[in-house]
C-alpha cells in the first residue's frame, strides 16, 4: 500500500474495463495491514461493485444494513456494496477502504482554500476572511443528504464524528494571530433546520431562557446542542457579540 503504483492503480481503477484484479489485490493488502476506517483516505477512490452490478468508488457505497442508509434521503448518491464482496473480504476491510457504515470524515492539514466538495464550504471559508490557514481540518461529509435528523444525531454523537461537531477549529489568520471558530460541521448544522424543523439558534435548553425561546427537542445530547448554538443561559447569551440585541428583539 505504500508503493506509489498501488495508489495509481486505485486512482485509475474506475476507468478500467475489469477492475476486479485491482480491488482483489487492494482489499487483500488492506486486510493484512489491519487499517482503520479513514486511515488511508485515498482508498475511497477504489472501484468496487455495487449490488446492482455497477462499479462505484468505495466512498460512495454503503455496507448492507448500514445505519447511514436509514438516515439519508433516497436521492443521496450512494449505492450498496455487493454482498458477495462483504462475504469474501469482510465488512471491516471494506470499511477501512472507504465503504460507509456511518458518516465519513474529511481530514486535511494546512488548509488555505477548502476544496473537499463539502456543501457550502466556500461560505464557511469566506467568513474566516482572506489569508487564513487551518492547520488541522476535520469535517463530516454528506450532511446535505440527511432526511432523518434524530437518527443522524445519534450517529454524530459517536466518536470520532462527535469531535468534528463539538471541538472548535484553530485558525491562523493573515496577520499571524490565531482564532478559535466553530468547526465546519457545527457551522453547517447551525445554518439549517435540523431540530424539529428549526435552526438550533432559535431554541434553548431548559433554564432561564424558557419563554423567550422554544425548548430544544428532549433526549438529544446537551453537549452537541451547545456546539450547534442552542441557547443555554442568559449570561451566555449576553456574552455573545450580538446577544444583547437578540435578547432585546425577543423581549419586544
Amino acid at each position: 500500500l505504500t508503493d506509489p503504483a498501488a495508489r495509481a492503480a486505485v486512482a485509475a481503477s474506475y476507468d478500467e474495463e475489469d477492475p476486479e484484479p485491482i480491488w482483489t489485490a487492494v482489499l487483500t493488502l488492506v486486510a493484512r495491514a489491519r487499517l482503520r476506517p479513514g486511515e488511508e483516505p485515498w482508498l475511497a477512490e477504489l472501484a468496487l461493485p455495487g449490488e446492482d452490478g455497477e462499479p462505484y468508488p468505495a466512498g460512495e457505497l454503503l455496507l448492507p444494513g448500514a445505519p447511514l442508509a436509514d438516515v439519508v434521503a433516497e436521492v443521496a448518491p450512494f449505492g450498496v456494496v455487493d454482498a458477495g464482496l462483504v462475504e469474501r473480504h469482510g465488512a471491516e476491510t471494506l470499511e477501512a477502504t472507504g465503504v460507509l457504515r456511518t458518516f465519513a470524515l474529511v481530514r486535511d492539514e494546512d488548509v488555505i482554500e477548502p476544496e473537499h466538495h463539502l456543501d457550502a464550504e466556500e461560505e464557511w471559508a469566506d467568513e474566516l476572511g482572506e489569508g487564513f490557514v487551518v492547520p488541522e481540518f476535520t469535517a463530516v461529509r454528506d450532511l446535505e443528504f440527511v432526511a432523518d435528523w434524530p437518527e443522524a444525531f445519534a450517529l454524530l454523537a459517536e466518536p470520532p464524528l462527535r469531535a468534528a461537531v463539538t471541538e472548535p477549529v484553530r485558525v491562523v489568520l493573515a496577520d499571524g494571530r490565531t482564532a478559535t471558530v466553530p468547526s465546519y460541521t457545527a457551522w453547517w448544522l447551525r445554518r439549517h433546520p435540523v431540530l424539529d424543523g428549526r435552526r438550533p439558534g432559535e431554541l434553548c435548553l431548559p433554564g432561564d431562557l424558557e419563554g423567550l425561546y422554544d425548548l430544544a427537542p428532549p433526549g438529544l445530547d446537551p453537549e452537541l446542542l451547545r456546539a450547534l448554538g442552542v441557547r443555554t443561559t442568559l449570561s451566555a447569551l449576553l456574552a455573545g457579540p450580538d446577544g444583547a440585541d437578540e435578547l432585546l428583539d425577543r423581549l419586544d
